[in-house]
């Protein structure tokens, strides 16, 4: 199994730091939100079929670009990372007709829990 870790932009040591630590935890490749499209297109492995998103917002939006056809983008509540609100609104305009997937949080209370996003 190949994958790519989307990280945020991050000053160079950090981001290497980030980098050794989610190669030790398996990953193939990791990238930035802006580095994404650029990778998938030399990409050798085919398009994802499985995306994770834990943060929400604009990155998701670039992950679920980049998914095959009938993948399944899974996104975690945020509020579990700490942040009090999660920004779902980038992942709901995912390209339409791309049959991609999005499932999200369900615990009760939250207006983004319970919604799949299809």
């Amino acid at each position: 199994m190949h994958s790519i870790s989307v990280i945020r932009a991050r000053p160079l040591p950090e981001r290497q730091s980030i980098e050794k630590e989610l190669k030790e935890f398996g990953s193939t490749m990791v990238v930035t939100a802006d580095e994404l499209a650029d990778v998938m297109r030399s990409w050798p492995h085919g398009k994802p079929k499985l995306g994770l998103d834990c943060v929400g917002g604009q990155v998701s939006a670039e992950v679920a670009k980049v998914l095959d056809k009938d993948a399944v983008l899974v996104v975690r509540d945020a509020d579990v990372l700490g942040a009090s609100v999660l920004d779902l609104t980038p992942i709901t305009r995912a390209p339409l007709f791309s049959g991609v997937r999005r499932h999200g949080p369900a615990a009760a209370g939250h207006p983004a829990r319970g919604v799949d996003f299809q």
